[in-house]
């Protein structure tokens, strides 16, 4: 079993911006995060040039707006409340 502080637990993922609005990734799990959307999103954009068809296109831009709304589910989650959050 492995054993974490209450720090390691309580760790956010992404921070704040101190000018504008949003977050940025702080941790790697942060970065991966990012990442993954970005590679999910070139790949949905790369599957359009296999598949140029209606379907294709509506499965391609869903596939992407998933990942971004599992991304900023994943924000909400992991980086600070919303009240610090402008």
């Amino acid at each position: 079993m492995i054993r974490t502080t209450k720090q390691q637990e309580n760790k956010q993922w992404f921070a704040a911006k101190s000018v504008g609005y949003g977050v940025y990734p702080v941790t790697w799990q942060g970065w991966v995060s990012v990442f993954l959307v970005i590679v999910d999103i070139i790949f949905s954009g790369l599957s359009l040039t296999f598949n140029p068809t209606p379907q294709g296109i509506i499965l391609s831009l869903g596939q992407a707006a998933i990942a971004v709304i599992l991304l900023v589910a994943l924000c909400n989650v992991t980086g600070p409340s919303a009240s610090k959050v402008r």
